[in-house]
C-alpha cells in the first residue's frame, strides 16, 4: 500500500498545528513502484507486464509466462526540498540521498494440460524514508529528522482460462517501521521541545486481477479490497524552559487502521517493435478509518477529522517502449500525473481564544521517466531506469486575529534504478 503509514504520522504529532501539516504527511512522498521496467514506463505496466513485477501491477499477466525468471534491482535516490515561510521571509533547503536493494523476485511456470499456470515469490521495498529539514517557523527554530522503510513480501498465483483471458491474485504481507525526531527551540524565550516517535505497522493485503489479450490489444483490471493494518506507536517527549523544571512524557498506543479499496484499469497496444500503455487508478482516501480503539484512546485526529484530512486520489499513467533489434536494445519512457489524496481541514485550538486553521493544498504531481534494457544474450538482460517527480504544497501554519504564517514547500525527487533479468 502506497502511503500506509501516512495517517500514523498525522496521529504521531503532538501539536494540533502539526496535525494536518505536510511534515506529518511524509510517507507517500517516498513511495517506490516495484520493478525496473515499471519505473521507466511511468508505472503504467499493468496491461503490458512481462516480468516478475506483474505480481504487483497485474498478477494475471504471469499466466502467460513460459520460462522461469529471476529479477532483482538496486535503487539510488536524491530528494531536494525547498521551504519558505511568509511570516519571516526566510528560505531553507535540504538535499538527501540514499541507495539500497529495491526488489528480488522469482517466477515459476508449471506444466498445464490447457493454457498456463504460474506462481511467483518476491520481496520489494515499497518506501524508503530518509528525511531531514531545518527551517524557521515564526519565532521557533525547527528541525525534523526521519528514517524508515516499508517492505512487502508477495506470493502470487495466476492461471490462463482461455487463449485470451487469464486471472490471478497476489497476497502481500506488509511491514513498515518509521522513526522521527522533532526538535523545536524558541529563539526569544529559550523554550525547547523534543519528541521521538516510533511507529510499526503490519498487515496482510490481497490483489485480484484479470488480463485479456486479443491480437495487439491488452486489457487489465485490478482490485485491492480494503484491509486492516495493526499499528504499534510509541512516543517519548521532553519540554524545558529556563524558568521551569524540565518535563518528560511517554505514550504507547495500539490500534488498527483500515486502508481503503483500490481500483485500477489499464489498456495497452502491443505491436512488433513497439508497445504503448495507459493506466488509471482510484482510491478514496477519505474512507480511511481507525478500528478497535481501546477505551480512552487519545489520538490527535478523531474519525471525522481523519476523513476531512483526505480526498479521493486519482492517477493517470502513460508508458511507451521501442525495440531496436539490431542493437538488442529497448528504449522506454513514461509519465505519471496524480491529484488528490490530501485536503485542507480546520481545527480549533482550544487553548486560545483564536481560531487557527491549517488550510492545506497540494498541487497535482507530475513525474517523467525513461530507461533502457539491453539484451546481453537470449536469457539475460540489463535494465536501467530513471524518474524525476516534483510537487508543491501550500498551507497555513498558524493564524491569529492579527498575524498569520504561511508555508510553501517544493519537492523534487530523482530516482535511478539498475536491474537484472535472467530467464532459464
Amino acid at each position: 500500500m502506497r502511503g500506509m503509514a501516512l495517517p500514523i504520522l498525522l496521529a504521531m504529532t503532538c501539536r494540533l498545528a502539526q496535525a494536518t501539516s505536510p511534515e506529518a504527511m511524509a510517507w507517500l512522498d517516498h513511495e517506490i513502484p516495484p520493478g525496473t521496467q515499471s519505473l521507466a514506463m511511468g508505472s503504467a505496466l499493468a496491461p503490458l507486464a512481462e516480468d516478475w513485477s506483474a505480481a504487483w501491477h497485474n498478477p494475471a499477466a504471469l499466466a502467460w509466462r513460459r520460462r522461469m525468471e529471476f529479477n532483482g534491482g538496486l535503487d539510488s535516490r536524491i530528494r531536494h526540498e525547498e521551504r519558505s515561510v511568509s511570516s519571516d521571509g526566510e528560505r531553507a533547503s535540504t538535499r538527501l540521498s540514499s541507495s539500497g536493494l529495491s526488489h528480488v523476485g522469482y517466477v515459476h511456470p508449471l506444466p498445464a494440460l490447457r493454457g498456463g499456470f504460474c506462481w511467483a515469490l518476491g520481496w520489494a521495498r515499497q518506501a524508503q524514508v530518509d528525511a531531514s529539514g531545518r527551517f524557521p517557523d515564526g519565532g521557533w527554530r525547527v528541525s525534523e529528522d526521519g528514517s524508515g522503510s516499508e517492505d512487502m513480501w508477495l506470493l502470487s498465483l495466476a492461471g490462463q482460462w482461455t487463449a485470451d483471458l487469464a486471472g490471478g491474485m497476489s497476497l502481500a504481507l506488509h511491514h513498515q517501521e518509521l522513526e522521527r525526531l522533532d526538535r523545536e527551540e524558541n529563539t526569544l524565550s529559550g523554550e525547547k521541545w523534543l519528541a521521538h516517535h516510533r511507529a510499526t505497522l503490519e498487515g496482510l493485503g490481497a490483489r485480484f486481477s484479470l488480463a485479456h489479450r486479443k491480437g495487439p490489444l491488452r486489457l487489465s483490471l485490478l482490485v485491492e479490497p480494503a484491509y486492516t493494518l495493526t499499528v504499534d506507536y510509541r512516543q517519548t517527549s521532553s519540554w524545558s524552559h529556563p524558568d521551569s523544571l524540565p518535563q518528560t512524557g511517554r505514550e504507547h498506543s495500539g490500534y488498527d487502521l483500515k486502508r481503503p479499496l483500490l481500483f485500477d484499469l489499464g489498456v495497452g497496444w502491443h505491436r512488433p517493435g513497439w508497445q504503448l500503455a495507459m493506466a488509471w487508478d482510484w482510491q478514496d482516501w477519505s474512507a480511511l478509518r481507525y478500528e478497535d480503539l481501546p477505551n480512552g484512546e487519545d489520538l490527535v485526529l478523531n474519525q471525522d477529522a481523519l476523513a476531512r484530512a483526505f480526498t479521493p486520489r486519482q492517477r493517470l499513467r502513460l508508458g511507451v517502449e521501442w525495440v531496436l533489434p539490431a542493437w538488442e536494445l529497448r528504449l522506454r519512457g513514461g509519465l505519471r500525473y496524480s491529484r488528490g489524496g490530501f485536503s485542507g481541514s480546520t481545527i480549533a485550538d482550544e487553548s486560545t481564544a483564536d481560531l487557527s486553521s491549517w488550510a492545506y493544498r497540494e498541487d497535482p504531481r507530475l513525474a517523467l521517466s525513461g530507461g533502457l534494457a539491453y539484451l546481453m544474450e537470449e536469457r539475460v538482460a540489463l535494465e536501467f531506469s530513471t524518474e524525476r517527480e516534483s510537487w508543491t504544497r501550500h498551507w497555513l501554519d498558524w493564524a491569529t486575529t492579527t498575524q498569520r504564517s504561511e508555508v510553501r514547500q517544493t519537492v523534487k525527487r530523482w530516482q535511478l534504478r539498475m536491474g537484472v533479468l535472467y530467464r532459464f
